[in-house]
Formats: C-alpha cells, sequence, structure tokens
C-alpha cells in the first residue's frame, strides 16, 4: 500500500506536475491527436480499502451524482457481500474510517479534481470500487465484480490493484496469480510492485563450496524484536530436498544455537512442524508464543518450499542497547548447488545479517502478488513532490527478476509523491503537513504510480477499446522511456512509463492514422445489439470473432454510413473488424447479451 512519508520532509502538491512528465497532459489536450481523451466509455474499478463515494472529486459537474456508480463490500470474515447503490452513498457513508486509501488510489485513477490542479487521469470513466478485508478471495472476488459491471454495459475494463505480499513463489504459479491471470483475459489489471526497495526482506542463495548452509536471523519491522511476528518462506528452484533449523540467537554475545537448537526439519508435502511455549519447557526460557513450520513440493512448479509463521515475544532487553536480547534464528542447509530464494513478509518481519556470505537485501523485493503473466506491474520514480531529487527512481520502488527470467516491474510511473483525495471519514487523518485545502493529502508509493498508469491505459481503451492485456503489455515494453539517471539500477524495470506515446501506439494498433468525419469509425449499440459503420469510401467488410480468434459472422456494406445487427450471435465477448478496400480498418471489442 501506500508509503506514507515522514512530516520532516519538504512537500508541495503535484498530482498536476505528474502530467508533466513526457507530456502526458497532450493525451488530454489532444495535441498531435485526433482528439482528447479522458477515459471516456471505459470502466475503470479498484479493489481497496477505505473509500468516501461522495468526495468532491467523484461528483459529475454537470448531473451533481457521484461518478462511482457501483461499490461492492466484502466482509469475508463475515461471509458477506454488500452491494451499495449511488442513491445509497449518504446512509452507507464508507467502508471503513480507519483507512483512505482507497480514496486517494480512485482520485488519482479517475477523480474529476473538483476545480483543483489534482484531477486525476481517466476522469471520464465510469469508476467502480470494491472494497474487503485484502484477503485473496476478497480481492479476486472484487476483480470479477468490476469485470461483470464492464459486461452489464458493454465497455472495457482497466482495474487497478495497490496492494502487494511478499511472501509465495514469485513466478505466476500462486493460486493468486493464476487465478488473475485468468481475469486478466477479461480486464487490463495493474497492480503496486510494492515499496520494499530498501528493505532487507529477501535473500537469494547459491550453495557453493564452503556454503554448506545460509543463515540469519529474523527482525520485527519496527527494529525493537521484542515481537516477532509475521511469515519467511524459503523456495528451492526444484523439488531438490534442503532443510532448515531454527535457533535462538542471543545479541549480547552473538552466540547461535547452543541455547536453544530446534530441530532439523527436512518436511514432505503436508508435514506440519509446530511449537509453542506453553507446551516447550526450553522454548519458554527466552519467548512467549509459538512457531509452526510447514512445507513440501508446491504442485503448481513443482518446487520445494517451507513456509516460517512465528509469534513470538521477549521482555529480556539486549546489554546493547533498547533492543531485546533474545531473536528468532533460521538457517537454510542444502547441497552443493542447488539454489534458495528466502523471503520474510515485509510487512511485519525483516530479514537480518548473521554471516558475511548471506546477507539479506531488496534484489527480489518484488510483489508475488504482481507476478501473473496477464497483468501490468508497476514501479515509481520521483515525480518531483519531495526534498529528494525528482526524476530518479524510488529507493522504495520493489524490484526484481524472477525465476522465470522476468524483469520486474513491466515499468515505472511517478508515485513520489501524488496529492489526491482525502475521505472525509479518515480516524485518523493524516498529519497536518500532508493535508491539503483540508480534502486532498500527500501519499506515496507504487499504490499511487499504479493507478496512474491504471488511467492512462483507460485512455489507450478509448482510442482502442479492442486492446488486450497482450497488447497493452506490448505496448507498453515498446513505449517504455529509458533517458533516466543510473540506468542499471535494478528498480527501472523495463523501463519509464511514457502515456503519450503509449497512446499514439494503441492509436496505431487500431489502424489509425487519422480520425475525424472524413475518416473510418466502427461503433456498437449494446442495446440493439447493432453495429454502426463509418466507412468513406463506400465499401467495407465486417467480420466478427471470437476471443479465441475463430470468426463468427462476416457482413459486407457498402454504404457509407451502415448498420450490421449481431443478434444472431450467442451470449459472449466478441472482436469486430471493419476494413476498407485499402486495408485501412478498425477494430471493437464489444458484449453481446
Amino acid at each position: 500500500d501506500g508509503l506514507r512519508q515522514s512530516p520532516r520532509r519538504v512537500i508541495r502538491p503535484v498530482l498536476h506536475k505528474a502530467m508533466e512528465w513526457y507530456g502526458a497532459e497532450r493525451v488530454f489536450t489532444g495535441e498531435g491527436l485526433p482528439q482528447g481523451y479522458d477515459g471516456q466509455g471505459v470502466v475503470v474499478g479498484i479493489c481497496d480499502i477505505g473509500i468516501d463515494p461522495l468526495h468532491p472529486t467523484f461528483i459529475d459537474a454537470a448531473s451533481g451524482e457521484s461518478r462511482i456508480r457501483r461499490i461492492v463490500q466484502y466482509k469475508e470474515s463475515q461471509g458477506e457481500r454488500i452491494e451499495v447503490c449511488p442513491e445509497d452513498y449518504s446512509a452507507w457513508k464508507t467502508d471503513t474510517v480507519a483507512e483512505w486509501h482507497a480514496t486517494h488510489v480512485a482520485g488519482i485513477m479517475a477523480g474529476g479534481g473538483a476545480g483543483s490542479p489534482y484531477r486525476g487521469v481517466a476522469n471520464g470513466a465510469e469508476i467502480v470500487v470494491t472494497t474487503s478485508q485484502l484477503s485473496d478471495v476478497g480481492l479476486l472476488a472484487g476483480v470479477e465484480d468490476i469485470i461483470e459491471y464492464a459486461r452489464s454495459v458493454g465497455k472495457p475494463a482497466v482495474v487497478n490493484l495497490s496492494m502487494g505480499s511478499y511472501n509465495g513463489p514469485h513466478d505466476g504459479t500462486s493460486l493468486f496469480s493464476r487465478y488473475m491471470d485468468m481475469l486478466g483475459e477479461e480486464a487490463v489489471i495493474c497492480l503496486s510492485a510494492g515499496n520494499e526497495g530498501n528493505r532487507s526482506n529477501t535473500l537469494q542463495f547459491d550453495f557453493r563450496d564452503g556454503h554448506e548452509f545460509a543463515e540469519m536471523w529474523i527482525g520485527s519491522r519496527d527494529y525493537a524484536n521484542y515481537d516477532i511476528y509475521g511469515m519467511t518462506d524459503i523456495w528451492g528452484l526444484d523439488g531438490a530436498p534442503f532443510e532448515i533449523e531454527l535457533f535462538v540467537y542471543d545479541s549480547n554475545d552473538g552466540t547461535r544455537g547452543t541455547k536453544y537448537l530446534m530441530p532439523r526439519l527436512e518436511l514432505a508435502d503436508g508435514d506440519v512442524w509446530r511449537v509453542d511455549s506453553g507446551s516447550d519447557s526450553e522454548l519458554v526460557k527466552y519467548f512467549k508464543g509459538g512457531i509452526e513450520v510447514r512445507g513440501g513440493i508446491w504442485p503448481g512448479n513443482g518446487r520445494r518450499y517451507v513456509q516460517v509463521e512465528y509469534d513470538l515475544h521477549t521482555d529480556e532487553m539486549s546489554n546493547k542497547g533498547r533492543w531485546a536480547r533474545y531473536n528468532l534464528g533460521l538457517r537454510v542447509l542444502a547441497d552443493k548447488g542447488q539454489h534458495v530464494d528466502i523471503y520474510a513478509d515485509g510487512s511485519y518481519s525483516t530479514l537480518r545479517v548473521l554471516a558475511a556470505d548471506a546477507r539479506p537485501g531488496s534484489t527480489a523485493s518484488f510483489s508475488d502478488l504482481a507476478c501473473g503473466h496477464n497483468v501490468v506491474s508497476v514501479g515509481m520514480y520521483n515525480n518531483g513532490g519531495l526534498a529528494e531529487p525528482a526524476g530518479i527512481v524510488s529507493e522504495y520502488s520493489s524490484y526484481g527478476t524472477l525465476v522465470d527470467g522476468r524483469v520486474m516491474p513491466l515499468t515505472v510511473a511517478p508515485g513520489a509523491s501524488l496529492v489526491s483525495a482525502l475521505s472525509s471519514y479518515a480516524d485518523p487523518a493524516p498529519s497536518a503537513d500532508h493535508i491539503v485545502d483540508g480534502i486532498w493529502a500527500h501519499q506515496m508509493g507504487t499504490s499511487m504510480s499504479s493507478p496512474y498508469v491504471a488511467g492512462f491505459i483507460a485512455t489507450w481503451l478509448q482510442a482502442n477499446p479492442a486492446l488486450g492485456v497482450g497488447d497493452v503489455k506490448e505496448i507498453i515494453a515498446a513505449t517504455n522511456r529509458h533517458d533516466y539517471p543510473d540506468p542499471e539500477n535494478p528498480r527501472h524495470g523495463q523501463g519509464w512509463f511514457d502515456p503519450y506515446a503509449g497512446l499514439l501506439k494503441a492509436l496505431e494498433y487500431a489502424g489509425i492514422d487519422d480520425v475525424g468525419a472524413d475518416a473510418m469509425d466502427i461503433r456498437y449499440d449494446m442495446a440493439t445489439q447493432t453495429l454502426t459503420v463509418l466507412s468513406p469510401g463506400g465499401a467495407c467488410t465486417v467480420r466478427v470473432y471470437s476471443l479465441g480468434g475463430v470468426m463468427q459472422t462476416e457482413h459486407r456494406v457498402d454504404d457509407r454510413l451502415s448498420h450490421v445487427s449481431l443478434s444472431e450471435l450467442a451470449e459472449g465477448v466478441y472482436i469486430a473488424v471493419a476494413t476498407a478496400p485499402d486495408g485501412t480498418s478498425r477494430r471493437l471489442k464489444l458484449l453481446v447479451g
């Protein structure tokens, strides 16, 4: 999620400044384009927490109504799904007063700005918001809700998830990633890369001569280490066995393994090992709480894994400072030639150095949620909102090279920092230094850069509704900028996002060099299931394909303006392609049914 910066830093309002990078404002003004683009005809959605649907940035100036057309609230722990319609927003108010993240993220992606400089990107799009307790099922169901709404109105969809999770295989084979890949066939989904680029949460380790084991200790995010809570997982490259040992590390004298060494574990599928201070007479000498270890072969990729969950507390202070004396140590043992990737959760616990040859860092800090093949992953650069120099990649931006060779993130966009909407229900609200004019707030993180990218992708889909996620990823890769300082820094991922160049490429994919009254165009009316084809040259062939590329029907039209009924087609999503004799064509994704 968003990373709130220290109030000691000098900050200034900059959502509008983010639009200046690489001439992004030209997308709205239409400079050098057939028209300006603002996401009209597209549904944009977020799965998040802390939405204020009646914030001025979401109110349509002409109608006075909220542009958030639907909210779905999930309470997973209670098994509840609550659908909220616009007429109920006043009574419903918000999903939680404890967060304002969703309000800020949605404002960046599609807020109108309410006359302020802090307008979002796709402020002509329809908005759908789903909120939840941020479980996998809540997020995935939320994406499905957004897609279902887009289907119901016959419009393409862009979905943003400004969420991160750092445990997992990081190869796209988690159940979350596989399901997200399936949903990515129906909507373009953007995910945050994560904000762990400057933390020691990961270790990639090769077992070579003299490296029989890799060891480290597990620390808390507050560095005091009195409460060690969270999870660390270890992944091999294949199914080859490896073992782990857990021990008490004494920060007073640096000893480990001598006070209390838990058994060496090599876990078969389904094996679970537990220990807790209530039943173990040795562990209770150092910690209250317990540890659970499970592992085996992950069926999605054939790789061996071990997950270590811990919930430990100690009161004894180190003689070297105001931190805990006793810490949880982790040792991984494997044969020469093997490799392991180790990930702490990052949210609650981190990995700390014990040996010079095993130094945890951030080289694999990328969020596992964003490792799917049909999603767009987004990092962040400093866009001028901090005392830090603008135009450099943020030290917080997560990155990594996955085991299949993919360099992450796919693109890097403004995210440090952006001013966007602040929920009127936020309690606690951000510090006074972060609030602008009472209803806006500064926030930084890949949570902010991801909706920026999602909003501009919505403008691409406005220009070319037939674009799929493969097209969008291809366009991003082809138009990413590389004219930044420190080009060897891996946080750059595959390059920096260029909204305007991407829009030009999206128009090129549609075969559009110029549009207007004298150029070919194709439109679809879902209510009548009719295509309207404008072909200034007269003769034109219209073909309709399934998403799998199989032609379903073909029509020849001879008039400048023609109408083609698609009512004979079965319910589903299709691609219509109109082609003139000179080869000029237009594509359109549409829903029949």
